[in-house]
């Protein structure tokens, strides 16, 4: 049950996917080859993979891959694989069999460290394997890559083909050391904002720290250690952190930007004392009861008209 995709620069093998469109398919340059099947909606990981060196790293690499998409994930979940090299000289494949005990689709992208070439690829792939995410329970996508233009391509395209939502879990394995990280981190709302990991294989230990990077804290956006892995132990997780911990439960005070010009009765503007601009109306009132929950403070940029803001 499945099919085959063959790309100019990749190559996909899936074990479910919903049947592309005719329209869709018209689309597809010349060196495509479509064979889908249509079947039941399953849970799905996505998983992107670049190059780790020797057998025991790649065995320790699928040990850590293996173990951390186990945590929090129904033993029913489907398997993506994307990769840019032989998967077998990536990581020990063995490692991660108990993960994908109903479905697995791979793809192959290749890596001629040419940036065209790359983003050409992944506008072709990302739409695809959001249909594959549109058709699952449950998606993690696992990005594994020691190059920042490939990271930075990946998260540009992510955003493009809407390939994430909040419920898709992303965790990004590299040996970039962190300094090299946060301009990726700031950058990129796909790693900013969304349910986002990055598993470090810079360390010359055998223990696998893992990062995330949280917008909004009492000091500030920062990157913060939520966990670790070790051959001895495991998954071990930060006290008072998760490995996937939830970005937008309390800003912490910050201001948010919002635009709004009065439109009775859904928001209302009047001068009170000392020329203080007061709010009302049914938007305002709705915005403030989530502010008042989330707590961030509502800072309403002045703005003349909406054509100024849609020049902006």
């Amino acid at each position: 049950m499945g099919g085959h995709i063959a790309l100019p620069y990749a190559g996909c093998y899936s074990l479910f996917c919903e049947p592309l469109g005719d329209t869709q398919q018209k689309r597809l340059p010349q060196r495509f080859t479509v064979m889908f099947t249509k079947v039941m909606l399953l849970p799905c990981f996505l998983i992107v993979l670049a190059e780790c060196s020797n057998h025991e790293e790649k065995a320790a690499v699928g040990q850590a891959v293996g173990a951390l998409l186990s945590v929090g994930a129904e033993t029913s979940c489907s398997l993506i694989i994307v990769t840019n090299t032989n998967i077998d000289e990536t990581l020990k494949l063995q490692e991660l069999r108990h993960v994908w005990r109903k479905a697995v689709t791979m793809l192959e992208v290749e890596d001629d460290n040419q940036y065209t070439n790359t983003t050409h690829t992944l506008s072709l792939m990302v739409p695809v394997l959001r249909q594959v995410r549109r058709l699952s329970q449950c998606t993690l996508v696992l990005v594994v890559s020691h190059d920042s233009k490939f990271l930075a391509a990946f998260a540009e395209w992510s955003m493009k083909g809407r390939l994430l939502v909040w419920a898709t879990r992303l965790m990004v394995v590299t040996r970039l050391a962190l300094p090299q990280l946060q301009p990726l981190l700031t950058a990129y709302w796909t790693y900013s904002m969304m349910n986002a990991a990055f598993l470090s294989l810079n360390d010359v230990s055998s223990s696998y720290p893992v990062f995330t990077y949280l917008p909004y804290t009492p000091a500030g956006p920062q990157v913060v250690h939520v966990a670790s892995w070790t051959p001895l132990l495991g998954v071990v997780v930060t006290e008072g952190h998760m490995l996937f911990p939830e970005k937008f439960s309390n800003f912490y005070g910050t201001r948010v930007n919002v635009t709004a010009l009065p439109f009775a009765p859904f928001w209302e503007e009047r001068k009170g004392l000392g020329n203080i601009t007061l709010y009302s109306g049914t938007d305002y009132y709705t915005l403030a009861a989530i502010a008042s929950a989330l707590n961030f403070t509502i800072y309403v940029v002045p703005t003349s008209s909406w054509a100024e803001v849609r020049r902006r």
